[in-house]
């Protein structure tokens, strides 16, 4: 799971996108 590193990336599910989404949402609206 954690292939990528430490960055806990591949933690989160690949089926609930919605973390990575808001936060790209949050930096774009910001």
């Amino acid at each position: 799971p954690a292939a990528d590193g430490p960055c806990g990336r591949e933690t989160f599910p690949r089926e609930k996108p919605d973390t990575a989404q808001l936060l790209r949402d949050a930096a774009g609206l910001k």
